[in-house]
């Protein structure tokens, strides 16, 4: 299992995803995942409203119309 940080700038939670290119934060993007639940809580503390959860990575995501 792997972890991500959600946090909500805006009344819903978003997943913090990886950086862009230019070493923005990108909106909307593939969530950032952390190998343990130690690292994401360093990244969740950088955020006010930052908090961890469980997320499976994209290639291990099971679809409900298989």
């Amino acid at each position: 299992m792997k972890y991500a940080v959600m946090f909500e700038p805006f009344g819903k939670f978003e997943y913090i995803c990886e950086n862009d290119y230019s070493g923005g934060w990108a909106a909307n993007g593939n969530p950032k995942y952390f190998k343990t639940k130690e690292e994401a809580e360093i990244e969740a503390e950088k955020w006010n409203t930052g908090k961890v959860v469980e997320i499976k990575e994209k290639n291990e995501w099971i679809w409900a119309n298989n």
